[in-house]
């Protein structure tokens, strides 16, 4: 299947390569046991080792924050934007939480 995706490439330092380890395991365990997405948690598609540096291949979600704020002319976020945001992000937490 082709098309865009996003990519987080961890720089080739210890400390952050085994914090890039550490978020594999976690997506991991998401993806076992959070299939269909209804927890509003992101869906690592694959991962790899590219000269040191670990890069992580997500699904592609929308435009970056940057590109849609300049879009809207820089306008704040609506009220109901942000309840629906931060709805969606307490209820992935208490979902992570549940997983331990």
């Amino acid at each position: 299947m082709r098309g865009y995706v996003a990519v987080k490439v961890v720089r080739n330092v210890q400390k952050y390569r085994d914090a890039a380890m550490i978020e594999l395991a976690v997506l991991a365990t998401l993806a076992a046991n959070d299939a269909r997405a209804r927890f509003h948690c992101v869906h690592l598609r694959d991962w790899f080792d590219y000269r040191g540096h670990v890069c992580m291949v997500f699904e592609r979600l929308g435009p970056s924050l940057y590109d849609f704020l300049r879009k809207n002319h820089y306008r704040p976020f609506p009220a109901r934007l942000v309840r629906a945001f931060g709805r969606q992000l307490l209820e992935a937490t208490a979902y992570l939480h549940s997983l331990r």
